[in-house]
């Protein structure tokens, strides 16, 4: 009985490691949109919309790798 778990246990492992690497990318993503945010309210900046664009472009990068790399199947 353990060794049928131990044996699904490393077969799920590429799966777990997927799911958590997805979520730290979506955790990426946050701490991002969480800094523009803050920075665009607080900060001395002469051209927003460009922190804004960029900062977009990267929430939307890392958001959308988080999703990829949860959905692959190894």
């Amino acid at each position: 009985m353990k060794a049928s778990m131990k044996n699904n246990e490393v077969e799920n492992k590429p799966n777990i490691i997927n799911i958590e690497v997805g979520k730290w990318f979506m955790d990426i993503a946050k701490y991002i949109a969480t800094a523009v945010l803050v920075a665009g309210f607080f900060g001395n900046v002469k051209e927003v919309w460009q922190m804004y664009v960029i900062g977009a472009a990267l929430i939307a990068l890392f958001f959308v790798l988080g999703i990829i790399i949860i959905k692959t199947k190894s």
